[in-house]
């Protein structure tokens, strides 16, 4: 990172807390309402203290990042009474409308500029530019830039705004964001963020020589402690196949907790190049059951309201337990 990137990420960060407290406090009720079909039939946020932002990074580019975010959002969306808000922020490699199967976007992040800018981005207005994901209630998606070469283009107050907007608007986010830590959009968010998941494979140079260049090296810069990054390792495969490298040894060489291990799926990259993510993240899914695990952790932990029926089942069977067969 080069000194004067640095010297412009560090000023912001020292006032977030400031600039927090008072764009909370945005004029929003001054705009006129949203309707129905410009919202997209989405629960809006509380704007509360309350709300929280969880940010996945890639120790390395194209591991799965995306598919790992995006089906966190999809599980916190069913199994919990709240508005999630998907923020695609990784600004070099913006393809999840794809996975989804759409081949354009009418709205994305490359709208908000000006609002960004202007440090003038409601509530109201990002919604407007956020999607109703297919076939999920209750998330919204902000498909992210296509402009990759102006991926530097965007400035740490113009994230730490569009943050401010996400976290009045949902009451849980959750943020992609490159691996690359050359952007103001990877280092603010990982700053604001209520949790930081990091993802990476039981390959060699993925978990000790990219780890260690980047989040290892690089987190320390900006104050934060390794320690308050949570590991997931995806594409597991047995320890034969995985040159006999076991989830302990990537454990003890990282130093971090792994929260999950998502297995390696013959047909992911079919399905993506089919824009048939939803495919893998169907609920009896092994896949999506590997990712529910990593949203369920911190909705327990920040005590948000858990609606799916198997745990409506086991709450009333500790009351009722002959009423639940």
């Amino acid at each position: 990172m080069k000194n004067d990137k640095e010297a412009g990420l560090k000023p912001a960060v020292r006032q977030k807390e400031d600039n927090r407290k008072m764009d909370t406090h945005m004029t929003v009720d001054k705009e006129p309402e949203i309707c129905a079909s410009q919202a997209h039939s989405v629960r809006t946020g509380t704007a509360s203290g309350d709300n929280k932002l969880i940010v996945y990074l890639g120790t390395t580019p194209n591991i799965g990042t995306t598919l790992l975010s995006y089906g966190s959002a999809v599980c916190a969306a069913r199994c919990a009474h709240l508005s999630v808000g998907y923020l695609c922020l990784n600004l070099k490699s913006s393809k999840l409308h794809r996975y989804i199967g759409m081949n354009e976007v009418s709205s994305s992040l490359d709208h908000l500029r000006a609002d960004l800018k202007s440090q003038s981005l409601t509530r109201q207005r990002l919604l407007r530019h956020c999607v109703q994901a297919p076939g999920v209630p209750g998330l919204s998606v902000l498909f992210g830039s296509s402009l990759r070469e102006q991926a530097e283009f965007y400035q740490p107050e113009d994230i730490e705004h569009l943050l401010i907007a996400a976290r009045s608007a949902f009451d849980l986010c959750i943020v992609e964001v490159n691996a690359y830590w050359d952007n103001a959009a990877t280092v603010v968010a990982l700053l604001e963020a209520d949790a930081r998941i990091i993802v990476t494979t039981p390959d060699l140079t993925h978990f000790q020589e990219d780890l260690q260049r980047w989040m290892l090296t690089m987190a320390p810069m900006f104050g934060l402690h390794p320690e308050t990054f949570h590991l997931v390792v995806n594409q597991v495969e047995k320890a034969s196949a995985a040159g006999g490298i076991r989830m302990k040894d990537i454990q003890r060489e990282t130093g971090l907790e792994i929260i999950s291990q998502v297995p390696r799926r013959e047909e992911t990259v079919e399905r993506l190049n089919q824009g048939k993510l939803m495919e893998l993240l169907a609920g009896d899914h092994p896949f999506y059951q590997a990712i529910a695990r990593i949203p369920r952790k911190f909705l327990e932990q920040w005590n948000m309201e858990a609606t799916d029926l198997s745990r409506k089942k086991r709450w009333l069977g500790r009351w009722i337990p002959r009423a639940i067969s």
